[in-house]
């Protein structure tokens, strides 16, 4: 998700910058450091979980909300024709 994997295009960097700022203004408790680390929806649910003092199915929906947006932004769809 925000981890940096090595061989980035300086396209899809800027990219990952931008996700972990719009995370960032969801969940301000949440360092560089922290989402730098967050490589899948299950260690960002952790952190949340974590920082917020909420219960897993709580911080899990609050992820899977983000995540609608977070896909449409990486993923958008196409037109069909």
């Amino acid at each position: 998700m925000f981890g940096y994997e090595g061989g980035l295009s300086p396209e899809a960097l800027t990219v990952l910058v931008a996700e972990r700022a719009i995370a960032h203004d969801r969940w301000p408790f949440l360092t560089t450091l922290d989402m730098s680390m967050v490589h899948n929806e299950e260690q960002l649910t952790t952190l949340v979980k974590d920082r917020k003092g909420a219960n897993h199915a709580t911080a899990l929906a609050d992820v899977r909300q983000w995540r609608l947006g977070y896909d449409e932004r990486r993923f958008p769809s196409r037109p069909l024709w």
